[in-house]
Formats: structure tokens, sequence, C-alpha cells
């Protein structure tokens, strides 16, 4: 589907304010069946380099992609990253208590 720019992105560098010249704009929302979250793909071409400092945006196509969830999907997904990071929790724990009883012998073996 194509994809109007609306206003040209910018950035700033030792030249002032430089905008960006996005062309052929279009997008696609990707959704796996049976899954709780889709993707939200965006592309565009650019017919030139555009830097700052080290950052280079090179010419060419230009790809992003961002996550998309229904409301349903978003509240398992946060539910199953409270899970995992419960789990992280613990094995933190418990890697700290045997490094401590490691630390605490003369025979590391």
């Amino acid at each position: 589907t194509s994809l109007d720019v609306v206003s040209k992105p910018s950035f700033i560098n030792l030249d002032g304010t430089q905008h960006i010249d996005f062309q052929m704009g279009c997008w696609e929302v990707c959704w796996v069946r049976d899954k709780p979250a889709g993707t939200l793909v965006c592309a565009f071409h650019t017919d030139q380099d555009y830097n700052r400092n080290d950052a280079v945006l090179p010419c060419g196509d230009l790809w992003l992609s961002f996550p998309v969830w229904t409301t349903d999907g978003l509240r398992l997904g946060q539910s199953e990253k409270v899970k995992v990071m419960e789990k992280i929790k613990l094995n933190l724990e418990k890697r700290d208590l045997e490094l401590a009883k490691f630390d605490m012998t003369d025979n590391p073996i």
C-alpha cells in the first residue's frame, strides 16, 4: 500500500538542519495466524547518502519494522513477560548464592 510522507524527517549536523528526502513509501501489516502480535513494515527509498557524525544512512531502500499487538495479545505478552522476569530473578538469586559459596572456599574443585 502506498504511503505518503507528510513531512520530511530531519537531523542537525555541523551544516545545520538537514532534511531527508524519502521517496516511494509503502507499508504492510503482517499477522501470523494464531499469534498475539504482528509486524508493521514500512519501506522508503533515498537517492543519496545522509551523514551525521559517524552514522551513515546509505542511499537505496530502507525498511523499518514495528511490533503491533491486539489488545488481548498485548495482555498475553505482558503476562508472559512477568513470568519470564520472575524466572530470571530466581536464577540470578541462585547464581549469586552459588558464587557466594564458591568465594567462601579455598578449594574451587
